[in-house]
């Protein structure tokens, strides 16, 4: 009994809430003139810090001053350039230790240029320097083809984001 008393009162329940569904006011209304409020002056501001606006006006990244005793790398900050791909897999058992392997490899000859080991699921690469142009990470690629035959197949130059020296 207890069962079908249930049942009933679900069932008297249901009609009641298709009719609160069904009143709903049409949100694209709401949405318009939420529009028409926020645009209706035509003047827009944004406040941001002052160093923002250098950033985004002059089109350069910001330096370290004078008085900073740390450099533009260890400030962190960095643009646009180029890297050589030395190596780039995902295999999860061999991979890490392989770039890091090449890694090793590569900065006992070119001790030069940074070397960077990254993980960018499911890929571990290895990368090699900080080249503003294409043409002065093309000139170490083919150095390192000479030097490192075995590597030739995966070398590859390319854009990613560069520590400013």
């Amino acid at each position: 009994m207890r069962f079908v008393k249930r049942i009933s009162i679900v069932a008297a329940c249901l009609p009641i809430g298709i009719n609160v569904l069904a009143e709903e006011p049409d949100t694209t209304d709401v949405a318009s003139s939420i529009v028409e409020h926020i645009t209706m002056s035509g003047i827009h501001s944004v406040s941001h810090p002052d160093a923002m606006s250098q950033r985004l006006f002059s089109g350069q990244m910001p330096k370290a001053s004078d008085d900073d005793n740390s450099s533009a790398v260890s400030a962190g900050v960095h643009t646009g350039g180029y890297r050589i791909q030395v190596f780039s897999d995902s295999n999860p058992r061999t991979a890490r230790n392989e770039a890091n392997a090449k890694a090793g490899n590569i900065a006992s000859r070119f001790p030069e240029y940074k070397s960077y080991v990254t993980y960018d699921a499911p890929y571990w690469r290895l990368r090699i320097g900080d080249f503003r142009t294409y043409e002065d990470a093309i000139d170490v690629l083919e150095a390192i083809k000479e030097t490192f035959p075995a590597y030739r197949r995966e070398l590859r130059v390319v854009r990613d984001r560069i520590n400013v020296n």
